[in-house]
């Protein structure tokens, strides 16, 4: 029933991230954040022109957050910006941006009002994840929830107060799956063309190439 997003950055990224939530979510206003005031007031304009609802750039992270349901951070910050206190209770918090040791979006604060904190890579999350590695150094991975155990069990907040925090750190076979599940839809409507199976050439080799033109 999550309304209101809001959304921390506004790169190559950002207007999909928006679009998903759309599609999930009756979203009808859209907070956005970006250091930049010419970057997030373009990127409201685009939401509003391009997926039709209302988008407003916010002048700092604590406003954008102010009455959203829905948290995404979608940056490259190296230091964390966004502390425990900016979310609303009962928000769900969407990591995406920092995969790599040398990024963090959200402060430590943020782990100790999750009442659950959920994954889509684990193994990616204990290698790459500053945020992660910083809380659980060697010990308490069994709080951490892989998406994949989380949908099967299909577990649900147990309050409607609670916070929820999801890190995306990426992963090849979903985007494999997702390929593949939209082939087979498009097949099954008729839809798209069927593109021929690339043949292989032989190497054409320098020496024959200067022969052939003498």
């Amino acid at each position: 029933d999550a309304r209101v997003m809001a959304i921390v950055g506004t790169g190559k990224q950002a207007l999909a991230q928006v679009g998903t939530m759309l599609a999930v979510r009756p979203i009808e206003r859209l907070q956005v954040h970006s250091p930049r005031k010419e970057s997030r007031e373009a990127f409201a304009v685009k939401v509003r022109e391009e997926l039709g609802v209302e988008a407003v750039a916010c002048a700092s992270v604590a406003e954008a957050c102010k009455g959203a349901q829905i948290v995404t951070l979608v940056t490259r910050a190296a230091q964390p910006f966004l502390t425990a206190g900016m979310l609303d209770k009962g928000a769900h918090l969407n990591a995406v941006g920092a995969i790599a040791p040398d990024r963090e979006e959200f402060a430590q604060d943020v782990f100790s009002r999750a009442t659950l904190v959920a994954v889509d890579n684990l193994s990616g999350v204990q290698q790459l994840s500053r945020e992660f590695t910083t809380q659980y150094a060697s010990s308490g991975w069994d709080k951490v929830v892989p998406l994949s155990r989380l949908i099967a069990s299909a577990r649900r907040r147990s309050g409607a107060d609670d916070v929820s925090l999801f890190k995306a750190m990426g992963m090849g076979i979903s985007d494999l799956a997702l390929g593949a599940e939209l082939a087979k839809r498009a097949r099954e409507r008729g839809m798209g063309r069927v593109i021929p199976q690339p043949t292989k050439q032989k190497p054409r080799l320098a020496g024959a190439r200067a022969k052939s033109a003498a």
